[in-house]
């Protein structure tokens, strides 16, 4: 499927101002009405357009920081995908989550039934404007002719599956194999983490810290075979957790038994470890460098709840 075919000369349009996202995503879907009238959209799917996007912008911004945003939605009833360009150079405000206003607007309709499809639309141009200056180019431009003879120079395509690079979130906190793990564990508990990636001096992965790993540490053997909690009231495996094994390093408790992928990782590789091996969470690395996180809210966000 050739992006070329999909985002034409037609789709894209200059926005001089917009008193807010709201209002520029209107004009947005006005554009896509208006350079594809060939398709007879009925005036119920205009409005699904519309209240799409909207829908999905109430959930969360789709703003991805460095001055792009990705509004989308999914429609039924489409029976094709659709995208549509917005260029604003004096930028406008999309609560994206690095405060930067936004220049770039990819509009993304799709159909209801096409899951997967707008993961893989995403994913396209989210690479696209990472090369190359691609996104200083398409800021350049004057014209949609200009922007759609780029698109097409770049063939940029979706033929290729899902992967872990598609999916994985920044990873907003790393625990030093050094650390005390009364500190490591109070980090966790500030950014509310359950498990944390553990990491040497050049971010190469080691394992991960996780409260399941270290509770059962404190557990005999005996109770870890246990299928239902045992009737014993007068016995605390607990009670010098926190005076002695607190002052430990972390180097000493980490968990090597981790959930770990590639950016090339494939999504059925990261559901299963999910799922089947029942990961909380899988590591992506690039070689031995830890560059991002998946969850299961992750992937059921981006890709069920898209």
């Amino acid at each position: 499927m050739k992006i070329g075919n999909i985002l034409k000369k037609e789709d894209t349009i200059y926005i001089s101002s917009a008193k807010n996202k709201t209002e520029l995503l209107h004009k947005l879907v006005d554009k896509i009405i208006e350079s594809h009238q060939a398709d007879n959209f009925t005036d119920e799917l205009k409005e699904q357009f519309l209240a799409g996007v909207l829908d999905r912008e109430q959930k969360s911004s789709t703003g991805l920081g460095d001055g792009i945003a990705f509004p989308h939605g999914r429609i039924n009833g489409l029976n094709k995908p659709i995208i549509a360009l917005g260029i604003i150079p004096n930028g406008i405000n999309f609560a994206a989550h690095d405060g930067k206003l936004v220049k770039l607007v990819f509009l993304f309709l799709f159909p209801g039934n096409r899951h997967e499809l707008g993961v893989k639309l995403q994913a396209v141009f989210a690479r696209f404007l990472m090369q190359n200056n691609c996104f200083e180019k398409l800021l350049a431009l004057n014209d949609g002719k200009a922007v759609h003879q780029l698109i097409i120079d770049a063939d940029l395509a979706v033929d290729t599956p899902i992967t872990a690079q598609d999916l994985m979130c920044n990873v907003t906190m790393k625990l030093n194999d050094n650390m005390i793990l009364q500190d490591a564990t109070a980090l966790m508990d500030e950014f509310n983490s359950e498990v944390a990636a553990v990491v040497d001096k050049e971010n190469n992965l080691i394992g991960e810290l996780d409260c399941i790993h270290l509770f059962q540490l404190e557990l005999p053997d005996y109770i870890k075979k246990l299928h239902s909690v045992p009737p014993i009231h007068d016995f605390n495996p607990f009670s010098g957790y926190f005076a002695d094994d607190a002052l430990m390093r972390v180097s000493s408790v980490l968990n090597t038994d981790i959930g770990r992928v590639q950016l090339n990782a494939s999504l059925f590789e990261i559901i299963f470890l999910l799922s089947v091996k029942k990961y909380s969470i899988v590591h992506v690395c690039d070689g031995e460098k830890l560059v991002g996180k998946i969850d299961r809210i992750t992937v059921l966000n981006k890709v069920f709840n898209l």
